[in-house]
């Protein structure tokens, strides 16, 4: 698949000094450790996109590891204390890391260059390192530092695991608070030093974070809360990428939804809250804030939720009479492979595409050493993935400017040329990469003539190549 915005974006990030790199990541709206990590990363294996989408799979498949091992240890002890069906809590593990494995937008992002998939195998295991964290009653330090750490990290990955964390200490503090060995302050300290140590260490990045809400707050692209784009996330989530979303089916699914999480909650064994809010307090605060702020409701961000999700509907259907469980089970996983075999053809799809990169290829062949602009930031960073000269590549600015979130953190002054630059260039020839209604046309005066195109289907957009001459030059 060619290399998406979000894909060249980080890319491009990663290519300035680490001091200038933080100072534009706090341009954007996510926080630095993604990008700490792939800039070295790329000091190993180079910048490709092959090697950054090695690196995201990698996250993946831990994140797979990561659900795993937390189901295992969440309901080890309560059940495997039962004789009766010592295998339950092996098999609730494996189908809730088999659901993971197959979910179609897990595997879309955990193949992006981007820091979800990482943010996914860190929230994952850090509820993994809780679960451990609260199993201990000698509260040690040594048993709250991998829950300490893994939560640092993940608000250092991405805005929204700050309402993962908030739920984690809720569910610790409550868990903590109705247990009976010790004092009620021996069982309350590790869980309120751990959140100490975690908002002390947001501190240096928490200004760069206020600036970043208060950018989405005057000025973000996601539409306005409402029914219908609630309905439309919550159906991407279970069906990813190139589906047809309908708000209805979306809505349905949230409804059956809660009663899965309604379902599980009936069990009143604590992990069985602890994912319960793990999956609905993020989901709940990002419509809080949407109603009461700027939107915020997208499938991307959602998708821990769903991870844990996930987890829930594994637990309960493993929870069957045997009989029930073992037709349940694979009806479950049929079910889930569907959308997974469509993502996977619809992948396969966009692979065969002519894309970006063909058409990269083709202006390196016509062009040589004339300019080509391109229509918008956004497909300008894809651009500089795919060529090899830079010189003479531009992308084109016009008067209003353009907002942050199409790619401006990552641009130089140099990038961009304008209008009174395409009229008073000394050139006789320029070359235009525009897309369709997404990013816009390359908009040139009456002195330049269209002498042809080629189009160039991608999966985000239709690219079309443009060639243009001075009429004076004829």
């Amino acid at each position: 698949m060619g290399v998406s915005f979000d894909e060249s974006f980080c890319q491009r990030m990663v290519e300035f000094s680490w001091g200038e790199m933080v100072d534009r990541i706090s341009l954007d709206t996510h926080p630095p450790l993604f990008y700490f990590i792939l800039k070295t990363w790329g000091y190993i294996f180079g910048g490709s996109v092959f090697a950054g989408r090695c690196l995201t799979a990698i996250f993946g498949t831990l994140s797979v590891a990561g659900m795993y091992a937390f189901v295992r240890a969440a309901y080890g002890e309560a059940q495997a204390s039962s004789q009766k069906e010592p295998l339950k809590v092996e098999l609730s593990a494996l189908v809730a890391a088999a659901l993971v494995a197959i979910g179609p937008l897990e595997i879309f992002w955990t193949l992006q260059i981007r820091m979800y998939s990482l943010s996914f195998a860190i929230g994952i295991w850090s509820a993994f390192f809780l679960v451990r964290a609260l199993k201990s009653k000698q509260n040690h330090v040594s048993d709250w530092l991998p829950y300490t750490l893994s939560v640092s990290l993940l608000i250092h990955t991405h805005s929204f695991g700050l309402f993962l964390v908030a739920g984690q200490f809720i569910y610790a503090l409550a868990e903590r608070w109705q247990n009976s060995w010790g004092t009620l302050a021996e069982r309350l300290k590790p869980v309120v030093l751990s959140a100490l140590a975690v908002w002390f260490s947001f501190q240096a990045w928490l200004p760069y974070f206020l600036e970043q809400r208060d950018r989405v707050e005057s000025n973000f692209y996601l539409p306005e809360p409402s029914l219908e784009v609630f309905g439309r996330a919550i159906h991407e989530l279970f069906t990813g990428m190139g589906a047809q979303y309908t708000a209805v089916t979306g809505l349905a699914v949230t409804q059956a939804s809660v009663l899965v999480l309604l379902g599980l909650a009936i069990g009143r064994r604590p992990a069985d809250y602890l994912i319960v809010v793990s999956t609905s307090l993020p989901v709940i605060a990002a419509v809080v804030i949407s109603w009461l702020s700027r939107p915020i409701v997208a499938a991307r961000y959602f998708m821990l939720s769903h991870m844990f999700f996930l987890a829930a509907v594994a637990v309960l259907v493993c929870r069957l009479p045997r009989l029930c469980r073992f037709i349940a089970i694979p009806m479950l996983l049929i079910l889930a492979f569907i959308p997974c075999r469509d993502q996977s053809r619809w992948r396969a799809e966009a692979a065969k595409l002519p894309g970006i990169q063909t058409a990269v290829s083709k202006l390196a062949e016509m062009r040589r050493d004339q300019p080509l602009v391109v229509c918008n930031p956004m497909l300008y960073t894809s651009v500089l993935t795919y060529v090899e000269d830079r010189a003479n590549v531009y992308s084109f600015l016009p008067r209003h400017g353009y907002p942050f979130y199409q790619g401006t953190p990552v641009m130089k002054d140099k990038d961009y040329v304008n209008s009174a630059w395409l009229n008073a260039s000394s050139h006789q020839n320029i070359w235009t990469l525009d897309a369709d209604d997404s990013m816009g046309r390359v908009p040139l005066s009456g002195d330049w003539k269209l002498l042809g195109e080629e189009r160039y289907q991608e999966w985000f957009a239709n690219l079309i190549i443009r060639r243009y001459s001075r009429i004076n030059a004829e």
